[in-house]
């Protein structure tokens, strides 16, 4: 599941086009020399980064949020995930608020007596999520706005890197 969290927010950033999922970040590349210097206006940062438009936890909700990711996932609250899930994987190795990572049952099952995510299920949805987003990006333009988000992470990350 830390997997899951660690590929939803790279998906979502490059689904964006953002280059951080961290407003500090953001602005800290805005204002660095070299966002003056990109090749192409599209590349440019352009602010201003505000915590509660830019962060991980937006990440996370605009991903469940999008009408296409419901498909793959139709009872998921981003802001849940986010919370009990991810934050609380990457910051104690384990899930907050009584939630448990099953092998079995339903996909995502708030139900007050036993709150649970089955890692299975979630991450057979979130790979097939995954290879729709390169599906379209296979079908669009490289002038179309799935592109150029994609290419604007990947310019900064070839940039920051």
């Amino acid at each position: 599941m830390s997997l899951c969290c660690l590929l939803i927010e790279t998906i979502e950033c490059y689904r964006l086009g953002w280059p951080s999922s961290s407003a500090k970040e953001l602005r800290d590349l805005q204002n660095d020399p070299l966002n003056s210097k990109v090749p192409e206006s599209h590349y440019k940062l352009s602010g201003p980064f505000q915590n509660e438009k830019f962060s991980s936890e937006v990440a996370f909700k605009k991903f469940f949020e999008e009408p296409k990711h419901k498909e793959y996932f139709p009872d998921v609250d981003g802001a849940v995930f986010y919370t009990a899930i991810r934050c609380g994987l990457l910051h104690q190795a384990q899930t907050k608020g009584s939630w448990l990572i099953l092998a079995s049952g339903k996909q995502w099952d708030d139900a007050p007596s036993q709150k649970s995510v089955n890692r299975n299920c979630f991450s057979q949805a979130l790979k097939a999520c995954f290879d729709a987003f390169l599906e379209e990006l296979e079908r669009a333009a490289w002038v179309d706005d799935p592109w150029k988000n994609a290419g604007k992470k990947i310019w900064w990350l070839a940039q920051t890197s």
